[in-house]
């Protein structure tokens, strides 16, 4: 993984950021700060793939501040879309939000704040 990691600088990074800036884009990359790194390489392989699930630990903290269906969603390709708009519609509905889907993501995000607050103090 260490040599994956430093593999992305040579041959990813300088790329995407050309890219990005001769689009007028700034590329951000918080994942690559030393420190997620570092971290990210102390995480032991069982917590990382756990029963063939992908970004397991990942998951289990976003399954704190998402629904599930989220949380839990399979991975695909970007360039086949993700499909969380679509999920986070459905989710709305589900919820009693009809098509309102910004009420529905500012009401979770809202409770999630509160949650925060009572957790952290």
């Amino acid at each position: 993984m260490r040599t994956d990691f430093e593999n992305i600088a040579r041959n990813n990074l300088e790329r995407d950021d050309a890219v990005t800036m001769a689009n007028s884009v700034e590329l951000r990359v918080p994942y690559l700060d030393k420190r997620v790194i570092e971290l990210a390489l102390s995480i032991t392989p069982e917590l990382k793939i756990h029963n063939g699930i992908r970004k397991y630990i990942l998951r289990q903290a976003a399954s704190t501040v998402l629904p599930d269906e989220l949380a839990w969603k399979e991975k695909k390709a970007a360039q086949y879309s993700s499909g969380i708009y679509s999920a986070m519609e459905k989710l709305a509905r589900k919820n009693g939000y009809g098509r309102a889907m910004r009420n529905y993501l500012a009401d979770l995000i809202e409770k999630n704040q509160d949650t925060e607050h009572r957790l952290c103090g």
